[in-house]
């Protein structure tokens, strides 16, 4: 390969990856607009529907255990930890331990346990004893298990909300960090096509000179054979 190739070729060479790095540094210029985008996501989803999100399901998580815990479950209460569902157990039990010891309560179990046996003509009579204990029942039972029900729903519901909003905000959080991932290997990609172009440089500076010491060769050639020539003229018989 002569030394003019050489250099037309490295020259080429040089432009190619001028071509590469002019790409790259769009490229991190596009991933820095997005990675400014998913930051600013980020930043207004958290301050906004993620904070709405958590604070109702923690407020909804404290009515929750302050309404129907003990002290000592409210005292040791995690949110999204502790067993909801036995907390509500255990609320049911004491509220009918309480109806136990109210006057009603054994002519209400008879009527229960009539009912169950499947009834019979004093049906109407085991009613009308048992109705304080129905009463009671209902007060300090029934309508205190609804209320739970509908406040463990009304948890339930705002724990879903926190999971979604969550995973919204992990989501905007990798995008922010993947965008940060790919400006990073471009930016190596860049400095590698940058530290390329250099070595190119410095290729084609020392082929230039190659080239330049090899022309002035030629030329000094040239000029010695002519002055032989002209030597040789001068001596001869001729000139």
């Amino acid at each position: 390969m002569s030394l003019l190739t050489r250099i037309y070729n490295l020259k080429s060479k040089y432009r190619e990856t001028a071509g590469f790095m002019n790409e790259e540094r769009a490229t991190i210029q596009d991933l820095t607009m997005k990675q400014g985008k998913a930051q600013k996501q980020y930043s207004t989803f958290s301050k906004g529907d993620f904070a709405t999100a958590q604070t109702a399901y923690k407020g909804a998580g404290d009515d929750f255990v302050k309404a129907y815990g003990t002290q000592s479950e409210i005292d040791s209460f995690q949110l999204g930890e502790s067993d909801i569902g036995q907390i509500g157990e255990n609320y049911r039990q004491r509220q009918i331990t309480e109806f136990n010891k109210t006057g009603g309560a054994r002519d209400f179990y008879n009527w229960q346990g009539y009912i169950q046996s499947g009834g019979g003509p004093q049906i109407n009579l085991v009613y009308d004893r048992a109705r304080a204990g129905i009463a009671d029942y209902k007060r300090m039972v029934t309508d205190p298990m609804d209320a739970l029900t509908a406040s463990a729903e009304n948890l339930s519901s705002k724990a879903e909300g926190f999971t979604a909003a969550s995973d919204q905000l992990q989501s905007y959080q990798e995008s922010y960090k993947s965008y940060g991932d790919q400006i990073g290997k471009a930016s190596e990609r860049l400095q590698g096509y940058g530290a390329s172009q250099i070595e190119i440089q410095d290729m084609i500076a020392g082929a230039q000179r190659q080239y330049g010491f090899s022309t002035e060769q030629r030329k000094r050639g040239t000029r010695s054979s002519s002055q032989r020539r002209t030597a040789l003229t001068s001596r001869s018989g001729y000139a």
